[in-house]
């Protein structure tokens, strides 16, 4: 967000940026916004992205606002405003939701992403500590994996559940 203070009048103009999911564009694109564009306000998505801009927001004093579950992303800089929630907490309503069900067995499928791997971990850890069993955990390495042979898998163990996790 770009804010002008022209003649008593407050005018704010929106500029887009791409950071193509890759952190190193996103601290490129974040850099052209603040330095070229004067940028007061940034906004970004996904965690790799806002973990990699959140040491230049604080160091520059410019809020990002974000759609990033990292648990460190609020907590590492006092100008981060998180619009999600954390890993963290998303996985742990999930597992009291899955046990008040009464599903005690759950599987666990997700894929290699910085995101739904905290999700998966945070899932389990909650679901265990409540008294459930995790019978199967795969993290899945995008495009490289042969669907069918993992629901074999996951059908061998007969959980109750299968928390998965896709972004």
């Amino acid at each position: 967000l770009i804010h002008d203070d022209l003649a008593g009048q407050h005018k704010v103009r929106i500029v887009y940026g791409d950071h193509q999911g890759n952190a190193k564009t996103g601290v490129s694109e974040f850099n052209w916004l603040v330095n070229a564009d004067k940028a007061w306000v940034v906004a970004t998505s996904r965690s790799q992205i806002g973990m990699a801009l959140n040491p230049l927001s604080a160091k520059r004093h410019i809020p990002l606002l974000g759609t990033v579950g990292h648990d460190q992303f609020v907590s590492e800089n006092p100008y981060a405003w998180r619009f999600f929630p954390s890993a963290a907490a998303e996985a742990s309503a999930l597992a009291r939701k899955a046990l008040q069900m009464g599903l005690k067995r759950a599987a666990i499928l997700t894929i290699q992403d910085e995101w739904t791997l905290a999700l998966a971990r945070a899932f389990r850890e909650n679901f265990v500590k409540g008294g459930g069993e995790i019978v199967y955990f795969e993290a899945l390495t995008p495009p490289d994996y042969d669907l069918a042979s993992v629901i074999s898998r996951i059908r061998t163990v007969s959980p109750d559940a299968i928390m998965t996790g896709f972004s």
